[in-house]
């Protein structure tokens, strides 16, 4: 028995360290994805506050301004998930004077509420970004609210669309290829074609595999950005 056990003990230490090295990384993704969470909610928190802020001083479109004479890139009305709410700074970078509601686990159902008060507030552009459907599907059930949505905007502003990037979701691939219907039925919808871009480019996403660390917020904002003044 001594002999055997010594045996099982030999063949068995080789594989210890590999053992420890795969311990250790498990560990230490573990760790990093810890890491990811923290640095994400902080970016959350602090884009929160400054579009909590942005409410207060946010100044109605003027009236002598009419749709068809503004800049593209001016009074660009964001209206998004935690995707842009991450990338509202980034955004702001770029588009100075837009005005970003964007809210953690938003579907598409709230973005019509969303427009109304924008429009309430006189800060609804000519200009709309859609950044909506990482939490959920945009046709089927939730395809009322989606035309709802489009409808309300009118066929007079432009409005571009955000593809969605979420691969452990079942409905990633459906509302990417009902955005690209949607933008066949609607003259006046561009795609921003997000989720073609960030497959590209892995390095852009946190540990998630969905929200955009500070590389990929400024290339989700400069995106947004080059296809309006392409379009425009």
């Amino acid at each position: 028995m001594a002999i055997q056990a010594a045996a099982i003990l030999l063949i068995s230490l080789p594989a210890f360290p590999f053992m420890a090295y795969g311990c250790r990384g498990i560990w230490n993704s573990a760790d990093s994805r810890a890491a990811d969470m923290a640095e994400m909610k902080e970016q959350f928190a602090e884009n929160e506050k400054m579009l909590e802020a942005q409410q207060t001083e946010a100044v109605p479109i003027p009236e002598e301004k009419g749709a068809e004479s503004r800049p593209a890139l001016d009074h660009v009305a964001c209206i998004g998930d935690s995707v842009m709410l991450g990338s509202a700074m980034a955004l702001r970078d770029v588009l100075p004077d837009c005005y970003i509601d964007a809210k953690v686990s938003r579907y598409v159902g709230a973005g019509l509420d969303v427009a109304r008060q924008m429009n309430q507030m006189g800060v609804l552009g000519n200009t709309v970004v859609v950044s909506l459907g990482t939490n959920g599907p945009l046709d089927g059930q939730y395809e009322e609210e989606t035309r709802g949505l489009l409808d309300y905007l009118g066929p007079d502003r432009h409005i571009f669309w955000v593809t969605v990037h979420c691969p452990a979701t079942s409905w990633q691939d459906s509302n990417n290829a009902y955005l690209r219907q949607i933008a066949r039925a609607y003259p006046n919808v561009t795609l921003v074609d997000w989720q073609g871009e960030v497959t590209k480019h892995p390095e852009w996403l946190g540990g998630d595999n969905i929200h955009p660390n500070n590389e990929g917020t400024a290339a989700y904002a400069a995106l947004i950005h080059d296809a309006i003044v392409s379009k425009m």
